[in-house]
């Protein structure tokens, strides 16, 4: 099964270094580019300790993912 060609892709990028200093700062270079090849990029921000500990910061990406999915597939 291929692509829809008039399906967007997405792509959610969440960077980091060891779960203590992501900023989603850091993915303006890759979005930049995969935007400019058509992709939606969205860039994942997450709470850093001491703010959160591991379970939060999954639980911000995972919520930052599923809002993307939320947003970019059709609703049945």
């Amino acid at each position: 099964m291929g692509l829809d060609p008039g399906a967007i892709q997405a792509v959610s990028a969440a960077s980091g270094g060891a779960w203590s200093i992501g900023y989603k700062a850091w993915g303006a270079i890759l979005a930049e580019r995969l935007s400019a090849a058509g992709a939606l990029v969205a860039t994942i921000d997450y709470r850093n300790f001491p703010q959160g500990n591991a379970l939060d910061m999954l639980q911000d990406v995972n919520t930052g993912i599923s809002w993307v999915c939320r947003q970019t597939v059709p609703q049945q």
